[in-house]
């Protein structure tokens, strides 16, 4: 979504048609300019979706005349000499950790993925260290790929007018409620520093739930943690953005990410944070003390609370990643478009 309203904004000399339900024009309808036009498909279900791609989108890039197709996460439509094929990955997590996804999805990406590696022209990772999985394990890869960092100043600081000093203190966690996001860790954790350090705090776990929430529900429950622990789903935006500016801190034991967008909208945010050192973190932040690798909630929980009493010395800033804005990222993609 902002990569997409980002290269709409930038100065340039081509045009975009963009592929996308009904419900979905008004998201990018403004942005249009010149010969911009967006194309409506009837996609309801992850089965059409993946129908339309194999079997129907490259008869419309060819109807459209189209030069260069964004596919904007892995599944790319069939090749075709009438024009180039960009495919973003995301991550490597059904490749380096098949136990996080469905059966199903592991089957699919398994015998799909060598395919979409090969249809693609180019292929964009959103970090280094998803390039370097990339290519360890598809080496054919090497030569058309390439990393583009997403941009991070899409959630900005904004004193909250409506916080109240009556108001519990919390702890933030936004995260979608998959396994590899290890969020009963994170519940450990709060449960130590609740018995250990009686601390008034409340914790709020903001994100998409899906099958492992009922899993989550039962842990909270068994920590005896259902008048602490606040579960909040399909947020808005607006909420989204007083979550990161009321907290007190942050918090992302995710073991997983290729990118991972919430520790630098809570940085971004003016939050302390705390991270579990898995490699996007270490790519960026390397051995910052709020970085950890350790897995035990006991140490977890001292660290959090003694940063905590000297209010929260030598946090990670933004100054690290200044530089990742959407107008650098699009900028980046606009001229490997030239170069094609």
């Amino acid at each position: 979504m902002n990569l997409v309203r980002s290269l709409l904004q930038q100065e340039r000399d081509v045009n975009y048609q963009f592929f996308c339900k009904e419900i979905h024009t008004e998201l990018f309808s403004d942005y249009l300019k010149n010969d911009d036009r967006i194309i409506t498909v009837a996609i309801k279900n992850r089965f059409q979706q993946l129908y339309f791609y194999e079997f129907s989108l490259h008869k419309y890039l060819l109807k459209n005349n189209t030069d260069i197709f964004l596919a904007t996460h892995y599944i790319t439509p069939k090749a075709n000499n009438a024009y180039k094929i960009i495919s973003i990955f995301h991550d490597m997590g059904f490749i380096l950790h098949p136990d996080y996804y469905p059966k199903i999805k592991q089957i699919y990406f398994s015998r799909q993925i060598p395919t979409f590696i090969k249809r693609a022209d180019k292929i964009i990772t959103v970090s280094n260290s998803t390039l370097n999985d990339l290519t360890k394990h598809f080496p054919e890869s090497s030569e058309k790929s390439l990393c583009i960092y997403p941009g991070t100043d899409h959630i900005k600081r904004k004193p909250s007018a409506n916080k109240s000093a009556s108001t519990p203190p919390f702890i933030l966690a936004v995260n979608s409620f998959e396994k590899r996001k290890n969020i009963p860790f994170i519940l450990e954790i709060f449960s130590m520093l609740k018995t250990k350090y009686n601390i008034p705090h409340q914790l709020y776990l903001v994100g998409q739930q899906n099958n492992h929430s009922t899993h989550l529900k039962n842990l909270i429950s068994n920590l005896k943690l259902k008048n602490s622990v606040q579960i909040y789903a399909n947020v808005t935006n607006e909420d989204l953005h007083k979550f990161y500016n009321d907290a007190q801190f942050f918090i992302s034991t995710s073991q997983y990410e290729g990118f991972g967008f919430t520790p630098f909208e809570a940085i971004k945010s003016g939050l302390p944070a705390f991270l579990f050192k898995n490699a996007v973190c270490e790519e960026f932040f390397g051995n910052h003390e709020y970085v950890i690798e350790n897995t035990d909630p006991d140490v977890w929980a001292d660290l959090i609370f003694e940063k905590m009493n000297k209010g929260f010395p030598k946090a990670l800033n933004q100054s690290i990643f200044e530089e990742l804005t959407w107008s650098n990222t699009s900028k980046s993609f606009l001229d490997l478009f030239k170069g094609m």
